[in-house]
Parts: structure tokens; C-alpha cells; sequence
């Protein structure tokens, strides 16, 4: 089994496939409400371990976070918390997973997926068509909520995790 994730410190998007490209499980872990980093590391390690025991986890593919800010336009206090809380997840998989995670930036996970690089809006029109069983979150207003992209980016991690 695989499992992909898309860490940020206010969502973690995962996904667990299996070898034939099924979704076992696809959500989200919302640290919004959570202050303190090793409390949201903490939080997240807690349904890692839950995953663990229920899922047979054979690999694990996780987004490369320097891909996910263009500099200039992000603070660099939010490039460290998102890099500190990158490497204290992956940390935790390494250690208690027993296995390195494979790191892709979003472009090439995009491009091993789906044979092009396309933007997060239609990476997710084209994956959310083909598996179209999911329960992508939606705003009030009928719109997709950002969770849903999260999962999304968490899943085209798990498949390019899949065929690497």
C-alpha cells in the first residue's frame, strides 16, 4: 500500500492506495486550530499510526514543500513553519514506519501521473473526474473547499509514489 501525503501546517491531505491505483482511504488532517507545532506534529503522527496499523503501508510519498511557495510572495516565517513541520512529519514516518519517504515536487508528480505538469485547478478537474466516488469537500456555496485540493495533491502524490 501506498501512502501519499501534502503537508502544510494547517492541512495534511493523505491518501492510501493500493497497487492497482483503488483508493482505500483519501482525506484530510486539519491543524487549523492547533497552535503549537510539535502539538500539530503530534496530532498528525496520531492518525499516521492509526493508518499504520490498518494499512500494510509499503512506501511513502510525500510533496516537496519548497515547491509549494513562489519566493517573494511568501513570508520566510511561513517557508520555515512549513519546513519544520515537513520534517518532523517525515521524521516520524522514517521512525516508526521504518522507511524513507520519496519526496516529489508538484510539477513532476503531475507529469509522472498525468504525462503533463498541469496547474493545481486542473490537476484536481481531471483527477476528481476519475475518481469521481470520492467525497471532495465543498464550501456552502457549492464551490470546492481547499481540503479537496489538498486531497487531491496527496493522491497524485500517492500514485506518482506508485509508479516511481
Amino acid at each position: 500500500m501506498i501512502l501519499g501525503l501534502d503537508i502544510s501546517s494547517s492541512i495534511v491531505g493523505y491518501c492510501v492506495l493500493d497497487e492497482d491505483e483503488n483508493i482505500l482511504e483519501i482525506f484530510y488532517i486539519d491543524l487549523r486550530k492547533i497552535e503549537d507545532l510539535f502539538d500539530k506534529a503530534n496530532y498528525v503522527l496520531q492518525k499516521l499510526f492509526i493508518i499504520k496499523d490498518y494499512y500494510n503501508i509499503t512506501k511513502v510519498g510525500i510533496e516537496d514543500f519548497l515547491q509549494k511557495f513562489a519566493f517573494g510572495k511568501s513570508s520566510i516565517k511561513t517557508i520555515i513553519k512549513l519546513s519544520q513541520i515537513n520534517t518532523l512529519v517525515s521524521y516520524v514516518i522514517f521512525t516508526n514506519f521504518g522507511m524513507r519517504p520519496v519526496f516529489f515536487n508538484s510539477r513532476s508528480a503531475r507529469k509522472i501521473v498525468l504525462g503533463k505538469s498541469y496547474s493545481k485547478e486542473e490537476t484536481f478537474q481531471i483527477i476528481s473526474q476519475k475518481y469521481n466516488s470520492v467525497n471532495w469537500p465543498k464550501k456552502r456555496n457549492g464551490a470546492y473547499a481547499d481540503q479537496a485540493y489538498d486531497m487531491s495533491d496527496s493522491l497524485i502524490i500517492s500514485l506518482a509514489t506508485l509508479k516511481s
